[in-house]
């Protein structure tokens, strides 16, 4: 049987209307492909409409729909039997934001779309509104119908579709009212939709954005998300901002992958974006030297030994030094790319003889790997964002090993980006000054550098911060409730700010 359908997908004009009313910056355009080319263009893009400063917000927004581990939506839309499940839950990060469970991002999305559908239809039905009056309640309707067109409107990649079992598994242990309300097939075209669009973050949570999702990946980008990814249900719209001045007409990218995804060399961020379906063409993709595959220069013994254009791994290319400018003997070459193959192997997983050969092959290589290898990030990425132990008994040993990790971190995003200054050290500064604790120089510089990217990046916070300083300086107090920008501020140092100096002492 058909499932009852809300109406149908925005036209291409609606989206236009919608999309560029949500922002003066903004148009959106189609792009064809180049005359004369047999590959598809790259469909809609948004465009600079106006010349954007570095650090302007273009965009702000809310998610159309959410999913996230606190299950809210699923305990709504799910059965009791099902639902049960996540009470069970001691650590959401323990469990796959795509697994079958009530509290998995995807599947608490999904709930949010099916509630939402239930609410688009009940015209002449008396649902929970909250109290809501007949005007208000039907503004829901409303709201849901357009949220619902909207989703149908987004774009669906070239990737293949979600596993045969995901939608008949959701549909069975959907409420048999809202089972009435859809199909397999419907629920198909879901997931593939929100394969599609969705963002992410560390903390499991899943965002479809309408308006922002048809910004455009690169992997050097001119605009980026501000902080919105940090934190589970951040509260304010989303903020994609300028990483630096943009011209009239220029096409608008944000970079689709977190760090670490952001860090890895070309043939990584490859495989990630073929999920997406289609390849990044870059200058970091296409011509650029691989910064982030660093390998220890057997000439100047600096780890500056790179690949000089990007490459798949494990293919033939040459490793130019970028401190000393010589190129490596083929033979060493061939050792860095094998040390590359080896701990793809120990970390890829498989079976346990093969790793642990792989673990001894590793030994012997892993002195050609340099510290700014994209392999070295990984792990110190997910050391810094797990924090330090401050329970552990040599805990004075743990902290400088954190502020160690710490160091390397900014170390390795500083020259992988170019420049001190980039929205991605925020909440590092913030952690390395915290860490600075007793060393007043170590921890004014810090605080400083992270001031000054708030000042480039996020100005109007930087201001407010300034104001605030100024009353408390005039013994007046503090200006009175915060404003949206320092809450995205908190949401941006949230990842590292959990801890904080009492637990120092």
């Amino acid at each position: 049987m058909a499932s009852p359908v809300v109406g149908p997908p925005l036209t291409h004009s609606e989206v236009k209307a919608q999309v560029e009313a949500a922002s003066p910056a903004l148009l959106l355009e189609v792009d064809q492909g180049l005359p004369g080319s047999s590959g598809p263009g790259k469909g809609r893009i948004l465009v600079a409409r106006r010349c954007i400063g570095v650090g302007e917000v273009l965009l702000a927004e809310w998610p159309i729909f959410q999913g996230t581990p606190s299950a809210s939506q699923s305990r709504k839309a799910f059965e009791a039997g099902f639902v049960a499940l996540a009470d069970n839950v001691e650590d959401f990060t323990d469990l796959d934001e795509d697994c079958l469970h009530p509290c998995s991002a995807l599947c608490d999305c999904v709930a949010g779309i099916m509630l939402a559908k239930q609410q688009a239809l009940a015209q002449g039905v008396r649902l929970d509104f909250g109290g809501c009056g007949g005007v208000e309640a039907e503004e829901r309707r409303e709201r849901s119908r357009l949220r619902l067109r909207q989703l149908g409107a987004l774009c669906r990649s070239a990737t293949e579709s979600p596993p045969s079992d995901c939608a008949p598994s959701l549909l069975c242990v959907l409420r048999p009212d809202l089972r009435e309300l859809t199909s397999e097939d419907e629920l198909n075209d879901f997931l593939h939709v929100l394969s599609s669009n969705r963002f992410g973050s560390a903390g499991s949570q899943l965002d479809v954005m309408f308006a922002g999702s048809m910004f455009e990946h690169s992997c050097d980008p001119n605009c980026f998300v501000a902080g919105a990814w940090c934190a589970i249900a951040a509260e304010g719209p989303r903020e994609y901002r300028a990483l630096r001045d943009i011209a009239v007409g220029e096409a608008l990218s944000v970079d689709y992958m977190m760090l670490p995804g952001s860090y890895l060399g070309f043939s990584g961020r490859k495989e990630t974006l073929t999920g997406w379906g289609f390849a990044c063409s870059c200058p970091r993709c296409t011509e650029r030297p691989e910064l982030t595959r660093a390998f220890v220069c057997p000439a100047c013994e600096l780890h500056e030994l790179c690949p000089t254009r990007p490459v798949a791994s494990g293919e033939a290319v040459e490793l130019l030094c970028r401190a000393c400018g010589k190129l490596a003997e083929a033979d060493y070459s061939a050792s860095c790319l094998s040390a590359e193959t080896v701990v793809a192997q120990v970390f890829g997983g498989g079976a346990e003889e093969e790793v642990e050969k792989a673990r001894q092959e590793l030994f012997r290589l892993e002195k050609c790997l340099g510290r700014f290898h994209f392999a070295n990030f990984d792990l110190a990425w997910a050391s810094w964002l797990q924090g330090p132990d401050f329970e552990a008994e040599n805990s004075a040993e743990e902290l400088e090993d954190y502020t160690a990790v710490t160091d390397r971190v900014i170390e390795c995003i500083v020259r992988w980006s170019g420049s001190e200054l980039h929205p991605q050290l925020l909440p590092v500064y913030h952690s390395r000054a915290l860490l600075a604790h007793g060393d007043l120089d170590g921890q004014r510089f810090f605080l400083d550098l992270e001031r000054a990217v708030l000042k480039k990046y996020f100005p109007e916070e930087s201001n407010r911060q300034d104001a605030e300083i100024l009353h408390m300086v005039q013994r007046i107090g503090p200006p009175g409730a915060a404003s949206t920008a320092g809450e995205e501020a908190s949401d941006l140092v949230g990842a590292a700010g959990a801890w904080t100096l009492s637990d120092m002492d």
